[in-house]
């Protein structure tokens, strides 16, 4: 997990056990800044999924994995090698297999997510990324617009 600015972090998280695993390195950074006063509380992730094939695959393992997160924004997966044949999986379809797709929204990387950061960064959530990185990827855009 990289710091990019305060409470804004960038995670190689791209697998469930990789989410997971960043999940829960949030939860004890969110307790930790809540100590110090330096955060809300509340965790907002932007998720990044890696591969559309991948996605065909793990679609299923999304139901519980974010329940413990306050807001989750879900950008288009990058695409990367892919099979023509298979359907490009948006994020409205992934999100329908979570067990609570009401905490989730859908977005793209544009002024209006970058609106949206701003006021959880302003509001001292903690924002977390997790992407699989790369050439026009969610982390490569964060690093331009919040460094």
């Amino acid at each position: 997990m990289e710091k990019i600015t305060t409470n804004l972090y960038s995670d190689y998280a791209h697998t469930p056990e990789k989410i997971k695993a960043a999940l829960n390195v949030t939860e004890e950074l969110s307790k930790e800044l809540v100590k110090y006063h330096q955060n809300s509380g509340k965790i907002i992730i932007i998720y990044e999924p890696l591969t559309n094939r991948r996605q065909h695959y793990i679609k299923e393992q999304y139901k519980n994995l974010f329940n413990n997160v306050d807001q989750l924004y879900w950008v288009p997966s990058y695409l990367a090698r892919e099979d023509p044949a298979q359907t490009i999986l948006k994020p409205q379809d992934l999100i329908k297999y979570l067990s609570k797709p009401n905490q989730a929204q859908c977005q793209n990387l544009d002024n209006q997510l970058k609106n949206k950061i701003q006021q959880h960064l302003k509001n001292q959530d903690l924002v977390i990324a997790l992407s699989g990185g790369g050439g026009d990827s969610l982390d490569e855009w964060l690093r331009k617009n919040f460094n």
